[in-house]
């Protein structure tokens, strides 16, 4: 058969993968006593990726349906669609990509709903819920308790890279995103978690200072826009919660930070960075803007050591959003991440993070997140695998509460062989 010169001149790989997950679970509010359920959730994934020399495309769709009982009751099964989209153009020096990944249906956090990812590894972070990958820490921010909503989320980036000779990089994002609940909510109510959107934007420069150490200088800048948030909010400074019952927040922020990565070993290397963020913050268009100075520190020590054995530990400092209260927070992040392919056929896995923020300025609504997990998988074939393992999230915010949820699960991630073309 001969292909038209236009289509010769692709190539490319068609992917299909699909996780079933049996968990035993217990959620619990502090409002209310724990409840228990099981959920089997089955997480399909498609993706198709086509290159040529100076052109690429991927398309991936990622359903997640879970079916959920509570107390042995059945409940309406949850349906979250995840799609991610990406363009991008290249050249010896240059590249250019302009990336989608949206997100849309029923979502409960106490249920840590995960989105699959094309990798061997299994499924990856989902940060629309806070969960991630059995063994994998997720990515600690303020999420909802334990209550289903339909929500939706998308980000939009143009990134640019280029290589500009004498070890310098210069590379540069720009974007724009929007999440949040997507259900009406009665006049005088307020959402779950409110509608937050916003554009983004950095830019950084990189210079390769030796065979083993980089310097990394960053620039970023973004603003978002809550809409009606719980009157909790509207309580601070220049309102008043018995004349406003709902208020939308704002927040710019403006950061500026110095990296520096060294090498330690062919598998080692460590990162330090310091900077500063100032933050413009207002809990409602009509009052005034509040400012604010926020440090930012952090270090990470990662290790693909031989054998098959990764670790990761990472400590940070910087300031943040608030998912609840669209107001800026300093956020204090620890995680430890261990994998270990103790045999060619198994792999263990563990977890933990833990979040706090730190009140240098209003300890209103100071929050605290911990996370871990276990798992242990056994790799059948080499397009099967069988996973065995805990997971646990456990979240408390003043004026707002806390929760918990916890839970034992069994996977089966099922792969088909990829399709080259």
């Amino acid at each position: 058969m001969i292909l038209p010169p236009v289509a010769a001149a692709y190539a490319g790989t068609f992917q299909i993968l699909d996780r079933t997950e049996v968990d035993l679970r217990v959620t619990g509010q502090s409002s209310q006593g724990p409840s228990a359920g099981f959920d089997v959730t089955t997480q399909p994934l498609a993706r198709v990726a086509v290159h040529d020399r100076r052109t690429e495309y991927s398309l991936s769709y990622a359903p997640s349906i879970t079916a959920t009982f509570v107390d042995t009751a059945p409940q309406p099964p949850l349906v979250l669609h995840f799609v991610n989209a990406t363009a991008a153009w290249h050249d010896r020096e240059l590249r250019v990509a302009l990336s989608e990944a949206a997100s849309y249906g029923e979502m409960n956090s106490g249920l840590l709903l995960e989105a699959p990812t094309a990798t061997p590894a299994g499924p990856a972070v989902n940060p629309g819920t806070g969960a991630g990958a059995s063994g994998q820490p997720p990515p600690l921010r303020a999420v909802p308790p334990p209550v289903t909503i339909r929500f939706g989320s998308s980000t939009t980036d143009l990134s640019v890279g280029e290589r500009l000779g004498r070890g310098w990089t210069l590379s540069s994002v720009v974007g724009y995103s929007v999440s949040g609940q997507l259900d009406s909510v009665p006049a005088g109510s307020t959402p779950v978690i409110p509608e937050q959107y916003g554009p983004h934007a950095s830019v950084s420069a990189a210079h390769r200072l030796s065979r083993r150490d980089d310097l990394i200088t960053t620039a970023h800048a973004e603003r978002t826009d809550s809409s009606r948030v719980a009157p909790q909010v509207c309580a601070q400074p220049g309102a008043s919660v018995t004349t406003m019952t709902t208020c939308a927040p704002q927040a710019e922020q403006a950061q500026l930070t110095e990296a520096l990565r060294h090498r330690l070993s062919p598998t080692a290397s460590i990162s330090v960075d310091a900077g500063i963020g100032a933050a413009l913050t207002r809990t409602d268009p009509s009052l005034p803007w509040q400012q604010a100075i926020y440090p930012i520190a952090g270090a990470t020590l990662t290790d693909n050591a031989a054998r098959g054995m990764s670790i990761s530990l990472a400590l940070s400092a910087s300031p943040a959003v608030d998912a609840y209260t669209g107001l800026v927070d300093e956020w204090g992040v620890a995680t430890f991440t261990l994998n270990d392919r103790a045999t060619r056929m198994v792999t263990l896995t563990a977890n933990t993070s833990v979040a706090q923020t730190i009140p240098l300025y209003d300890a209103t609504f100071v929050a605290t997140m911990v996370s871990a997990g276990v798992a242990t998988t056994l790799h059948l074939d080499r397009l099967v695998d069988l996973a065995v393992g805990e997971q646990g999230f456990w979240q408390n915010q003043k004026a707002f509460g806390g929760f918990f949820s916890a839970f034992t699960f069994v996977a089966l991630t099922v792969r088909a062989p990829v399709l080259r073309f």
